[in-house]
């Protein structure tokens, strides 16, 4: 059964960087909306 934990540790450590790369992911897709957001509300679209 050695082989099961050390199978599940891997698993787990790649689901925790998974889960890194996620949050990080959607930190930048906010920041961006933020932006993005930002700069819609300076443009004058009607002239």
């Amino acid at each position: 059964m050695p082989n099961d934990a050390s199978a599940s540790a891997a698993d787990q450590t790649q689901l925790d960087d998974l889960t890194k790369r996620l949050e990080r992911k959607t930190k930048e897709i906010e920041i961006i909306q933020q932006v993005s957001s930002k700069i819609n509300a300076t443009l004058d679209l009607e002239n």
